[in-house]
């Protein structure tokens, strides 16, 4: 940005400030109104709770029903904590929490109450916010307390279902083996069995074998179906994604201080198995471990939390669970099909040989193998009903900290206070600023005489500043009422350029006028003639407007005949001519309202009267009607030595003052220069540097001596 623009922005400033500045304090009363009255804050209170080692390994409860007992690396514990993170906002807890809070809400406004984000190792926090710090504090608590219920439930649910099952099959093989044992006391009744051959009894030998082994396929087949089904009604109950807060961070040694305090749990695992409680090894670990918390602590105080929008956990690790399910499903369903195959082929031969010992050999091992899996199956049952009680303490879900204390109020998201009020400020200034370019944009207006010069390429004759309060009303003879003052001191610098310029040696007869009403062209004609009469010239002033005659009014004479009388052979000329009270400046005033006032003008009567009173004055002054609106102008124009162009700033169009510089320019008219009026008093200032006289633009009163000045002003 160059020195230019500098100086046009300080200009667009200058006009257009107040605008900026009530569009800035106007926005800034709504923000802070917004922001310290109507914005809903928030009081937010933490509890902190934790997964046990064997709840990290079975997250969605039960005895190892979806997950191998291992040893968890640092990133399978980040997901299987994300797993509890997401049961902390699923609809289940939620319903839950609303029930015993006895809250009145929704589960969505609920959910957006809530956030969940990770914490040291395996640990999470639970954020609840709402309107008053004890309903924070009680949300957060309640929350962590209807979470670890819910999944003391859940575990224990799943317990339930695997003990039913088994004692479901310990039903069923133990109706078999009554079958069985029933049928080989029917055949020992009725005839002693026969001894059979070493063939025989290799073949019954075979056949209890695949017996024992298809019951064993069958069970392991019957307990993974039902796994698999449980698994699909707990998927048909997850959402495709989670809302979730995750913590992003630019350090990366936080990240790295993470993953060393994955490890370092385990090795102290696997080394408290190994060894005791006061080994060496244990000790170190363990404070190797409290130090490596201490610099993760340090390092997480540079992390932020962010809203996230991603997959759920808990359904991924479903969906992981029932691939690999029907994946074990398809195997065992392939050897049970070749262990069926290989039985069949065994029992035709066992038929063929019709062998009555045979055949109660096979009802033999057929007890002896549901004897055998009837025993498996209740040390199973013995195991589960050990796992359902040791679990209820070791897979839990543990309270770490309460939330006893609230932060706030603060909004619910987003920056605080403080920080939407630095942004509020900034958004005034923008605001504010936006406004002053779009309204200077949208006018097309000039705003200074630069523009004038610039646009319409014509020289600047005379800068007017803008006339206000009681001096209005002296307007029309300012020059002669306040002659000490910077009105007059501007129509007299348009006096100068017009007696003094080089190229205007020969200019007597000027047209002022303008593109459009209202520009101030009676006004600078009445100026300029009371200024060039103050420098001794014989001025006649002239009223070509017979639509709003004027020239009579500024100088409070009447209008009973005039130019148009004159034009139409009713008058002579001297009767049309009328003295002013101002020495030097006589009038001919418009007259009577004429039916064709372009014809008259434009008579051959026109241009005499022109040649006569060019004779008889030193200078001939014609006030012109608008030359956009009516064609008066153009015609005069062309008969004239010059024509004075007047243009106010802030409510002539561009547009419009360059189609009339146009518009003259092909009616053959000698455009001297251009009379910028209503302009600010600095701008004057920056031209003539009035200020350092008049003190910004005030009159003085006028002078007993004016004629004596009139007089100086002559030599």
């Amino acid at each position: 940005m160059n020195r230019s623009d500098l100086l046009k922005l300080y200009k667009l400033l200058a006009r257009r400030g107040w605008l900026a500045a009530a569009v800035g304090l106007v926005t800034f009363t709504l923000a802070v109104l917004w922001i310290y009255v109507l914005m809903p804050v928030y009081f937010n209170a933490t509890a902190i709770v934790m997964p046990s080692p064997a709840a990290l390994r079975n997250p969605l409860g039960g005895a190892s029903a979806s997950f191998d007992e291992r040893s968890l690396d640092s990133g399978d514990q980040q997901d299987r904590v994300a797993v509890f993170m997401g049961l902390a906002k699923s609809n289940e807890v939620l319903g839950r929490t609303i029930r015993a809070l006895n809250l009145h809400t929704g589960l969505k406004a609920l959910e957006e109450t809530i956030k969940v984000t990770p914490d040291l190792g395996a640990s999470f926090r639970i954020t609840a916010f709402a309107r008053n710090d004890d309903e924070a504090k009680n949300l957060a608590n309640g929350l962590a307390n209807i979470l670890q219920q819910y999944y003391r439930e859940r575990n224990s649910a799943q317990t339930k279902i695997q003990s039913r099952l088994l004692e479901e099959r310990m039903a069923k093989l133990q109706s078999a083996m009554k079958d069985a044992q029933k049928e080989l006391v029917e055949l020992r009744g009725n005839e002693v069995a026969s001894p059979i051959g070493e063939q025989g009894a290799q073949s019954l030998i075979r056949l209890g074998t695949l017996l024992n082994e298809a019951d064993s396929v069958n069970a392991q087949l019957s307990d993974l179906q039902e796994r698999r089904l449980r698994t699909q009604q707990e998927l048909s109950l997850q959402p495709e994604s989670t809302t979730s807060m995750v913590v992003s961070s630019d350090n990366p040694r936080a990240a790295a201080l993470q993953s060393n305090l994955g490890k370092l749990e385990q090795d102290l695992v696997a080394a408290r198995i190994r060894y005791t409680d006061k080994h060496r090894t244990v000790e170190r670990l363990r404070s190797q471990i409290e130090q490596v918390k201490k610099q993760l602590g340090a390092a997480l105080g540079e992390m932020v939390t962010r809203k996230t929008q991603g997959p759920n956990p808990l359904r991924n690790t479903l969906e992981n669970d029932l691939v690999r399910l029907r994946v074990d499903q398809a195997g065992l369903e392939a050897r049970l099909g070749a262990l069926r195959g290989a039985l069949a082929q065994d029992q035709m031969k066992a038929r063929a040989n019709s062998d009555k010992s045979v055949t109660m050999s096979t009802r033999m091992a057929d007890f002896q193998a549901a004897q055998e899996n009837y025993g498996n199956l209740s040390r199973q049952l013995q195991i589960a009903l050990l796992e359902q009680r040791t679990q209820r303490a070791s897979a839990d879900i543990q309270i770490l900290d309460l939330a006893t204390t609230t932060l706030g109020p603060a909004p619910l998201q987003g920056p605080d206070r403080p920080q939407l009020l630095l942004l509020s400020i900034i958004l005034c200034l923008l605001l504010g600023l936006g406004a002053a370019f779009v309204v200077e944009y949208l006018d097309t207006s000039f705003k200074s005489t630069e523009e004038v010069q610039a646009i319409l390429q014509l020289p600047l004759s005379a800068a007017i500043p803008e006339v206000t309060g009681e001096e209005k009303k002296q307007l029309p003879q300012i020059t002669r009422t306040l002659p000490v003052s910077p009105y007059a001191e501007c129509y007299r610098f348009l006096r100068t350029n017009i007696l003094y310029g080089t190229d205007r040696q020969n200019i007597h007869s000027i047209m002022v006028c303008s593109a459009i009403p209202q520009q101030g062209t009676s006004t600078t004609t009445a100026n300029l003639a009371l200024a060039l009469a103050e420098a001794g010239k014989r001025v006649v002033v002239i009223d070509t407007d017979f639509r709003r005659p004027m020239v009579h009014k500024n100088f409070g004479t009447t209008n009973e005949a005039g130019l148009s009388d004159l034009l139409c052979g009713e008058i002579g000329l001297e009767a049309a001519l009328h003295p002013s009270e101002v020495e030097g400046i006589t009038l001919l005033t418009a007259g009577a309202p004429a039916r064709n006032p372009s014809a008259l003008l434009n008579s051959e009567r026109m241009r005499e009267l022109l040649r006569e009173l060019g004779d008889k004055f030193d200078y001939v002054l014609l006030d012109s009607p608008p030359v956009l609106a009516f064609s008066d102008g153009l015609v005069l124009s062309s008969l004239l030595d010059g024509v004075m162009l007047v243009v106010r700033a802030g409510d002539s169009s561009r547009g419009n003052e360059l189609q009339a510089k146009i518009a003259l320019e092909r009616a053959g008219a000698n455009i001297l220069g251009v009379v910028v009026n209503g302009l600010s008093s600095q701008q004057v200032d920056n031209i003539y540097y009035h200020s350092h006289y008049y003190g910004h633009g005030r009159a003085l009163p006028v002078s007993e001596d004016y004629a004596v000045e009139a007089k100086e002003v002559q030599h």
